[in-house]
């Protein structure tokens, strides 16, 4: 499990973050989510951020 302090000191990475999720993040996980994209979708949250 990560967890991203949402208490404003990573603003500036924040962007990039949410595109990790969506690029080497993902990449990274699906793998151990059996490939399924929507499994990752439902675990992996980027909202909050």
């Amino acid at each position: 499990m990560m967890h991203v302090d949402g208490s404003g000191s990573i603003l500036s990475t924040r962007k990039a973050l949410e595109e990790m999720k969506e690029t080497l993040l993902k990449n990274a996980l699906l793998p151990y989510y059996k490939n399924d994209e929507d499994l990752y979708n439902r675990r992996v949250l980027g909202s909050g951020w």
